[in-house]
Formats: structure tokens, C-alpha cells, sequence
């Protein structure tokens, strides 16, 4: 006996949520001719037999050759003129896939039996037949597409599946060719499907901190429906995914079923077909510090799920503030970059009692003397800004305690430095906490002009930082001034050169003037323009003719200006003496 089978699609379900593997039967539908909407589709899997008849005829879907309703598989059981007497029937049939069975069998049909002849329209599952309507020789009593030519079957358990018309009996005339037929122009298969996939996953491990791309490769096989698709699991969400596509794709996405399919056997065996699959795990990916979950699934055609990975990671809140610039700043979001960052291991904090809530001081200590009642008193005095020569050095004073007052010993602080309002930037040399929570700096001379503060990481593993109050060091401008002569005659021209040793930015001039000293105090005669040299220095000369005999004074200043990494500085005053 030939017949039809009729495969169900697989249901697919969305991840929502880490799944463990399914051990319960899970349950796809296929559909063919037709989905569940009316929309036409190939036929699928079903494929046409007969047996014993001369003169029978298929159709498979979207075809109409013997004037039957338009896109159905088409049984045609019959025989010509002069034939001997004898049982025929025509069939469509289908089989699940291995380790699957058809659970449930839904057919619609056009025609229910025989035409000239007494004919019989038949369904089965496995050998047994589920459904059979027999017609006498003047037809089909029933009219299309009314309710009985539309049947359910539900709780079955088998391989395959067939749609038969036979011939019954008396299908010989000698006259004219008779038929029996079975248009069926929608079917739904469902298969069930208990067996999930199998596969293997690696790249993580558990605790693991994640510091920056990690590769996870996965493959997945299923010898049932086949696997659809391979997902990236973080926190209960999808994040990548590898599917088969083509025939494992949901062939009616609008009718909230996702597992339907147009053949029995949807989905690849293995996912991929070659090497494993590639996931790149990142910080930014996890999305923010701390713990995280991540997964690797396995689904199959019937949304059958296997875990493939299942581990706990870290991420450090360091890793998620991007690549780190060489000056350890980002101006843009006033950030400091920890130098004791260290993402592979747990975090550690810095120094004793350290605490995410602390109060660190800085100042610059300047020593003076007085005498008090005949006796010399030293005093100290603590500033945030002091102004000295170029030559000078300056020292800063910091502590560190918790906001209840006690000392953080052995803490790692780390100098801020903008030079004359440069962005800041951060130095690669701690300076460790005395046991008092103290800590010395001196500022070196020979320097320009510049503000510091110093920053305090509390862990390891954040660019959280506690910074001080920021002090300033304001260094004078190196200017001197020379005379080629001390002494000259009255009219006679002599020459004054001006000398910037340092401080110039590179591509800009510097402005400073020739000053004169009389009663009142200076009055300036002539501006000077710094010409550019290396390394930030510069040279203003001036030609003078002076009338009056007398001791002249001069001196050159240089005031604050944008070019200059400097402030306000003033050259030794040089005398000059005019003769008669």
C-alpha cells in the first residue's frame, strides 16, 4: 500500500534566559502547499507513489493539470478502457526524520472519494489507518472544502504518514477511463523531537576576569531536527547568535508560532558545518563592573535546548574606561587612569584602612625665623600656592586618613601635574604613605610654572580615584640683562641684550620690555621682542644713546602671557654710568 506522510514543522522559541538542557518531548510543525495563513508552499517532503495503475496522475502544489483545485498533492487512482478488474490506489508520503515521531496530522482536501466508480479516500499513520470514507459509483455525495473533508488527528506516535485514494472495486470499463481521487491542499505535520543537541564549548572559566576580548568557540550536532542555532548568553539575554538559516528559518513569522517549518528535517546536523563557531566576549559587551553570567545554548528545530557553557565572570570597573592615553588622563571626562590597575586578579586595596572615603591634604611648607622676646622662633607656614625663581625648589606636604581621622599607611599616591594649564597628566612613580599617612614631594626647580595635585586609588581594579586640593607653583620668568659696556661717554650708542633662558612654547614669540629706573620707581622706554631660539629660549637686543651724563639703572621684565610657561619674572637691575 502506498501513502502519504505528512511531516509537522518545528516550533522555535526565542532565548529568554539561560536553559538548561530539555529532557520532555519538544514539537515542530511542518506544513505543505499551504501554511497556516493560506500563503502557497512547496510541497515539501511529501513525495507520490501508485501502485498497480496504468493512466494515474499526481500534482504536486501550485498546479492544476486535471481541473482539481489549484496548489494540492493530488492522489489519481484509476484505470483505462479495457482493463481487467483489480484494487489500484495513488499516494503521497512522508516520513519523520530519525530519532523523531508525527504526533499530530492535520488534513484539508478538496475531493473524498471516487468519481466514476466506488472509491475510497484513506489517511494513515504507520500502518494504521486513522481515517477512511468510502463513495459509490456516482461520486463523492460530499461537496468541497465542507467540514468533513477537514480532520485533526492528535496523539500519534509514528514514523510515517500517508494520503491514499483507492480504487475500490469495478474500476475496469471497457468504454472509458475511470478515477478515484484525494486532493489534499494543506497539510500540518507536527513532529516531536526528545532528543536535544550535543556539542562542546570553551574559552572561559569560572571567576574568570574578563580584561578585554576573550574568544569562546562553540559547535553543536543534533541527529533529530537538526541544529538552528547557537546563542550567546549574558545575564539572561542574547547578545550574538550563529544560525543554519535557509530551510531553518520560520517559514510563517506573523502567526506567533517561530518553530515552522516547510520539510521534515529542517535544521543542519551541525552548526557550523566545519570549524567551531567564535564569539568574542568584551567588557563592553558585559556592559558594566562587576559579576556576570554567560552561556553558550544549543537549540534545535523543535527549540529543544542544550547548555553548552555555563560560567560566572568578572569585570573589573578599570576595563570598561576604554584604551589608556599616554598622559593617564581624559580631560573629556576628568578621569585618571590607575597605574596599579591590575584586571587579572582579584581587587586589592591600597594601603591600611584603605577606604573609597577619604581625606587627603597637600600644601607647600615654607620655614621662616622671627625672634619673639629675644629668642629666634622658626615657624612653619602651609600654602597652596608660592611663587620662586627658576633656580628654586619647592616642597609639598600631603596626609592621608580615613574621614574618621586615622592614618592610611602604605597607600600609593600618584602626582597630578598641568605645566602652565596643560592638560594633566598623571606620573608613573608612586609616592608611598608613612605610617602616619604622610608623604613628602619635592617640586624641582628649573621647571615651569605648574599645578599638581595628587590622586589616590582606592582598589586595584577601578579608576575610581580621591584627589587633593590642587596647589599651585608659580616660577618666575628666567630673564637677565647685559650691557656691552658699564661705562660710556655721553652720545655715545651702547647696546643692552635681554636673555629668556626658558619658558618660550614652541611656534609663538614672547613680549617683555626695557625698563628705567627714576623717582617715582620704573618707567619703561622700549619694548622688547624675545627672538625665537631652541628649547624655549629667546633674545631681545636694543641700541641706546643717552645725552645726559648721570647712573642709569635698567632692568628687563617679562610679564604673564600666553606664550610663555612662566610668570611674571624681572631680570637683575643693571647699572650703567654716563660720562661727561
Amino acid at each position: 500500500m502506498c501513502r502519504l506522510v505528512l511531516v509537522l514543522g518545528a516550533v522555535a522559541v526565542g532565548f529568554a534566559a539561560v536553559p538548561v538542557a530539555v529532557a520532555q518531548a519538544a514539537t515542530y510543525a511542518v506544513w505543505s502547499c499551504a501554511d497556516a495563513l493560506g500563503k502557497a508552499l512547496p510541497a515539501g517532503d511529501w513525495s507520490p507513489s501508485t501502485v498497480g495503475a496504468q493512466m494515474l496522475a499526481t500534482t504536486t502544489c501550485g498546479t492544476n493539470a486535471t481541473g482539481q483545485r489549484a496548489g494540492s498533492l493530488q492522489a489519481l487512482s484509476g484505470a483505462g478502457p479495457g482493463q481487467s478488474d483489480m484494487t489500484l490506489n495513488a499516494a503521497w508520503n512522508v516520513a519523520a526524520p530519525a530519532n523523531t515521531k508525527i504526533s499530530d496530522l492535520e488534513v484539508w482536501w478538496t475531493n473524498s472519494a471516487g468519481v466514476q466508480a466506488p472509491g475510497r479516500v484513506q489517511i494513515y499513520a504507520g500502518a494504521a489507518s486513522i481515517y477512511a470514507r468510502d463513495s459509490g459509483s456516482f461520486g463523492n455525495l460530499s461537496t468541497p472544502l465542507d467540514g468533513a473533508n477537514h480532520q485533526t488527528f492528535t496523539g500519534l506516535s509514528a514514523n510515517t504518514a500517508a494520503l491514499v485514494a483507492w480504487c475500490v472495486s469495478a474500476c475496469a470499463r471497457p468504454d472509458r477511463a475511470i478515477a478515484s481521487t484525494f486532493s489534499a491542499y494543506r497539510v500540518k505535520v507536527t513532529v516531536s523531537d526528545d532528543s536535544p543537541p550535543t556539542g562542546q564549548a570553551s574559552g572561559l572559566t569560572q571567576g574568570m576576569t574578563i580584561a578585554g576580548p576573550v574568544a569562546l568557540r562553540a559547535q553543536a550536532s543534533d541527529n533529530a531536527s537538526g541544529v538552528r542555532d547557537l546563542a550567546l548568553i549574558v545575564d539572561g539575554r542574547v547578545v550574538d547568535a550563529r544560525s543554519t538559516g535557509g530551510q531553518c528559518q520560520d517559514i510563517s513569522p506573523t502567526t506567533g508560532d517561530a518553530n515552522e517549518y516547510a520539510v521534515m528535517r529542517p535544521c543542519a546536523a551541525r552548526l557550523p558545518a566545519g570549524d567551531a563557531a567564535t564569539f568574542t566576549l568584551t567588557p563592553a559587551l558585559l556592559g558594566q563592573a562587576g559579576a556576570h553570567s554567560v552561556a553558550v545554548i544549543a537549540r534545535d528545530a523543535a527549540a529543544n535546548t542544550a547548555t553548552l557553557l555555563n560560567s560566572t565572570v568578572i569585570v573589573a570597573p578599570a576595563t570598561l574606561d576604554g584604551s589608556v592615553p599616554a598622559s593617564r588622563y581624559d580631560p573629556g571626562r576628568d578621569l585618571f587612569f590607575n597605574p596599579d590597575a591590575d584586571l587579572s586578579a582579584p581587587a586589592r586595596p591600597n594601603g591600611s584602612n584603605a577606604s573609597s572615603e577619604v581625606r587627603l591634604g597637600l600644601a607647600f611648607v615654607t620655614k621662616h625665623a622671627r625672634r619673639v622676646n629675644g629668642h629666634r622662633r622658626v615657624g612653619t607656614t602651609f600654602t597652596r600656592r608660592r611663587t620662586v625663581a627658576y633656580t628654586s625648589a619647592a616642597r609639598l606636604r600631603a596626609r592621608l586618613t580615613t574621614l574618621s581621622g586615622a592614618p592610611i599607611a602604605g597607600a600609593r599616591l600618584y602626582r597630578a601635574i598641568s605645566i602652565a594649564g596643560d592638560p594633566w597628566t598623571l606620573s608613573a612613580k608612586p609616592i608611598v604613605t608613612s605610617t602616619t599617612g604622610r608623604a613628602s614631594i619635592l617640586m624641582p626647580g628649573r621647571a615651569p610654572s605648574r599645578r599638581v595635585k595628587l590622586v589616590y586609588f582606592p582598589t586595584t581594579h577601578s579608576n575610581t580615584s580621591k584627589r587633593s586640593p590642587e596647589a599651585l607653583m608659580a616660577v618666575r620668568a628666567p630673564v637677565s640683562l647685559q650691557f656691552a659696556r658699564r661705562v660710556v661717554p655721553r652720545g655715545d650708542r651702547f647696546s643692552l641684550t635681554a636673555r629668556l633662558r626658558a619658558g618660550r612654547r614652541e611656534h609663538t614669540s614672547v613680549l617683555g620690555t626695557l625698563q628705567i629706573r627714576q623717582r617715582r620707581g620704573w618707567r619703561t622706554i622700549r619694548q622688547l621682542h624675545f627672538n625665537a631660539a631652541p628649547g624655549g629660549r629667546g633674545t631681545a637686543r636694543i641700541a641706546l644713546r643717552l645725552r645726559t651724563p648721570a647712573t642709569y639703572r635698567f632692568r628687563a621684565l617679562v610679564p604673564a602671557q600666553a606664550s610663555l610657561r612662566y610668570t611674571r619674572g624681572v631680570s637683575t637691575t643693571r647699572v650703567l654710568h654716563v660720562t661727561p
